[in-house]
């Protein structure tokens, strides 16, 4: 909703890959942030204040959001029609896809980070590494949401899935701690404008009145992503150990970014001067 929300407020403007920016800036530092404040918590009273604490922040900031109606969107009828849903919509499901890779990346870091520092002697240091992760995906999203690009959004989407490939492959090579910090760095510089591009590009296709469905489709693509990359880690590291938990980003993102060239064409946003029905096939 809150990118949504950007995107009424800016439109096309050069402005909306920045503000776009600046929400998955604000996504990252919850990653980095949240778990120093709720461990913290956790240790110094006890883990139930701590989930106290995430409930109150949760419900207090949905709150606050919800009460600034500066730049909200009045409600619109929908008017597409497709069949299937949104997800038919021209390149929403190639998007979706991608994102799925980017979210299997974040769930078997977790678990690769924390079974290797165990197997290294400094369980304690799971969480730094991955804060480290998190902190250069923040330092990533500044710089590319400062910068003025002339290469089009689909091609960015393409060479930073490539390049998310290969920078999380130099993962499955840390065999100590600080080789541990330097890659989860690596990894962590070039997710970020990756997220931001998809999201910038998705503005560009879809019509508004389904636009904070298509947003969600790509959030909900990253919790399953999230969610298959924990599993299928989690049975690597069971299987072989925890260096092969790292094998999982590089091959997604990479299949990813096959994908996306091969479908490069349906990420392109048609001349406006088109018929809506024929913007809007897959």
């Amino acid at each position: 909703m809150v990118r949504a929300r950007w995107a009424h407020r800016l439109g096309s403007s050069a402005k909306l890959n920045t503000a776009f920016a600046v929400e998955s800036i604000t996504d990252e530092l919850t990653f980095t942030l949240a778990p120093v404040l709720l461990v913290g918590l956790a240790t110094g009273f006890s883990p139930v204040v701590a989930l106290l604490a995430a409930l109150v922040l949760i419900v207090a900031g949905t709150a606050v959001f919800a009460a600034v109606r500066t730049g909200a969107p009045e409600p619109l009828p929908v008017r597409v029609q497709s069949t299937g849903g949104v997800l038919r919509l021209r390149g929403v499901a190639v998007l979706a896809a991608a994102f799925l890779a980017m979210g299997t990346v974040f769930g078997s870091l977790q678990v690769g980070i924390t079974s290797l520092t165990a197997q290294l002697g400094s369980p304690a240091l799971a969480g730094p590494v991955y804060g480290t992760f998190s902190a250069a995906s923040v330092v990533g999203g500044l710089l590319y949401g400062a910068f003025h690009w002339r290469i089009t959004a689909p091609a960015r989407l393409v060479s930073g899935l490539a390049i998310l490939a290969v920078a999380t492959s130099a993962l499955t090579a840390a065999g100590s701690v600080p080789m541990l910090y330097g890659a989860a760095a690596l990894a962590g510089f070039v997710i970020a404008p990756v997220v931001i591009t998809g999201y910038t590009i998705i503005d560009t296709l879809v019509p508004a009145d389904v636009r904070t469905e298509a947003f969600t489709w790509l959030n909900g693509a990253i919790g399953l992503g999230i969610a298959t990359g924990a599993s299928v880690a989690g049975q690597l590291v069971d299987h072989f150990g925890p260096s092969l938990a790292f094998l999982v980003p590089p091959a997604t993102t990479g299949v990813a970014a096959l994908l996306v060239l091969l479908r490069l064409r349906s990420l392109r946003p048609l001349p406006v001067t088109e018929p809506a029905q024929e913007r809007l096939p897959v």
